[in-house]
């Protein structure tokens, strides 16, 4: 299922599941946009270390694969 969203407070609202009043919004906003900015950091970080290792491996590939056709 894709939802898609027009403003930061819609994802929030989705995300803690209730509309927030004004009181609220400010320190709720804060919060869970600090949340979102680690959870996003940590994605970043684990895709950088599988990109790493994806073009080391085809890069090694790429390397035995010059070396068996240089002895043939």
């Amino acid at each position: 299922m894709e939802f898609r969203f027009t403003h930061m407070y819609d994802v929030i609202e989705f995300k803690i599941g209730r509309r927030l009043n004004s009181a609220e919004s400010k320190k709720t906003v804060e919060k869970v946009a600090s949340s979102f900015a680690t959870k996003i950091a940590r994605r970043l970080k684990l895709l950088e270390h599988e990109l790493r290792w994806l073009f080391h491996s085809t890069n090694s590939d790429k390397i035995e694969s010059q070396h068996d056709n240089l002895e043939l």
